[in-house]
């Protein structure tokens, strides 16, 4: 019936599309141009519901679908792990190792194949400082579900250090 409507677009993880008093008659073509969709994140986990319905099958009102710690947006965008899998999770796994008198600790975590990791350095769990060799960050790019490696800590004269693992 011709006369003047309101057009809404809903498409499942994206904000509607209003269109408000479009004139239509009958038989006509109306080109409504290009409709660009935004995007929505309803649980704030910095993954788009959109990538959440159709990549991840994660649950798009709930920030943290595995219930592991790590928002959805983190493990998928960062920490390269499982969304779905409240035991695909990064944490150090083991000290190895320690030589505080050489200087050296050996340190293993589970990791994710081809994922650069990074090592962060404190004496009072408040202030980080990245380790660094030479200038430039300490790095170790992992080959598999583990990885294991030595760290120099820098020589500052404290009797504790503690050290994180990071995903830059």
């Amino acid at each position: 019936m011709p006369g003047n409507y309101n057009i809404r677009a809903d498409n499942r993880g994206y904000a509607p599309f209003n269109l408000a008093g479009i004139a239509l008659a009958a038989g006509a073509t109306v080109n409504l141009g290009t409709i660009n969709l935004m995007p929505l994140d309803q649980d704030a986990d910095t993954l788009a519901d959109v990538l959440e319905l159709r990549d991840h099958d994660t649950d798009r009102f709930d920030a943290d679908t595995d219930r592991d710690g790590f928002n959805d947006g983190t493990e998928v965008n960062k920490l390269k792990t499982n969304p779905l899998d409240p035991n695909s999770t990064f944490k150090v796994n083991q000290v190895v190792t320690a030589d505080p008198a050489g200087g050296t600790i050996t340190i293993r975590w589970a990791s994710v194949n081809t994922v650069t990791y990074g090592f962060e350095t404190s004496t009072d769990l408040t202030t980080w400082s990245k380790l660094s060799s030479g200038g430039l960050p300490v790095t170790v790019t992992a080959t598999g579900p583990s990885t294991t490696t030595t760290l120099t800590l820098p020589s500052s004269g404290s009797t504790k250090y503690f050290v994180r693992v990071i995903v830059p």
